[in-house]
């Protein structure tokens, strides 16, 4: 929704998520994103078509050239080559997670009429690695945001907004200024927690325990990074809020669109000298991202 919600905002190209397009690769997390940003911009009146665009002599300039860049930026166009490998890791994710959750790991294993086995089912490669695998994805799903987040805020990109998307005087007050620099931090730290733990084994309990997964580790540095990536989603929630806004577009969104608009303005109002950063970015992740927001019930 956040993806599809920038492109209306931005008033962006519709090929690059066309299904001729996409359907060429064959990979279907990326066909699978595709579809759903398709879906959730059915409705919106926001998006410009590529044909008009290549055919209509007033989008040219006198010397044939067009007024305007004819490929956004990756954050923007590739948005499904970029999101496509981590929707699918984290179906992969999910698929082990729930394995392990079936599964028996006593040590030993009795089976009645069977006998005692001594294994190791107790072991926790299989979670520790793919824990490594999802941070890793989220990682990248926050530098997105950030990416995306930092292409509104910075006018000489947009070449539409305010800079900052500042609603009052630039240079006077800050705008989203301070809220950057909040994903800014946030987006470095998960890169840093990016670093692989199922690899990081030390040998304890005289050597007997050898090789260890270190799956406690990965699950916490994991759950770490999806904490930090709600935080710096609910940034780029209220900057595209905020873009809507400028852009008077509310009424010519999608329906999607218009759903997560109204979620964030429900909990933050527009953004100017008078708000409070952190009370902003807090009632927001809450709305967004608790497992108790109302809209999950």
């Amino acid at each position: 929704g956040m993806c599809a919600l920038l492109m209306e905002a931005l008033d962006t190209w519709n090929d690059h998520l066309s299904a001729p397009l996409n359907e060429a690769k064959l990979h279907p997390g990326q066909r699978e994103v595709a579809r759903r940003i398709r879906q959730a911009l059915d409705g919106s009146s926001r998006m410009r078509d590529r044909a008009e665009h290549l055919y209509r002599a007033a989008e040219h300039s006198s010397n044939g050239t067009f007024n305007d860049l004819v490929q956004e930026h990756y954050s923007i166009r590739c948005v499904p080559q970029v999101l496509g490998p981590i929707l699918e890791t984290v179906q992969q994710a999910e698929t082990v997670l729930l394995r392990e959750l079936h599964s028996v790991d006593d040590n030993p294993f009795t089976v009645p009429d069977e006998g005692v086995f001594h294994g190791g089912n107790f072991h926790g490669d299989q979670v520790s690695l793919e824990m490594d695998k999802l941070r890793l994805a989220i990682v990248k799903l926050s530098m997105l945001m950030e990416r995306q987040l930092n292409f509104l805020l910075n006018d000489r990109l947009n070449q539409r907004f305010p800079p900052f998307l500042n609603v009052e005087t630039p240079g006077l007050t800050l705008g989203m200024q301070g809220m950057q620099f909040t994903a800014t931090s946030t987006t470095a730290e998960n890169q840093a927690l990016a670093t692989s733990l199922y690899i990081h084994s030390i040998p304890n309990n005289h050597d007997n325990q050898d090789v260890v997964s270190m799956g406690t580790n990965a699950a916490s540095a994991t759950d770490r990074v999806l904490a930090n990536t709600a935080k710096v989603m609910s940034i780029h929630a209220i900057a595209l809020a905020q873009a809507v806004d400028l852009a008077d577009c509310r009424n010519a969104l999608s329906a999607t669109g218009g759903r997560l608009y109204d979620r964030v303005r429900s909990v933050c109002p527009v953004i100017d000298s008078t708000s409070v950063p952190t009370v902003s970015i807090a009632a927001v992740e809450n709305e967004l991202f608790s497992p108790d927001a109302s809209w999950r019930k």
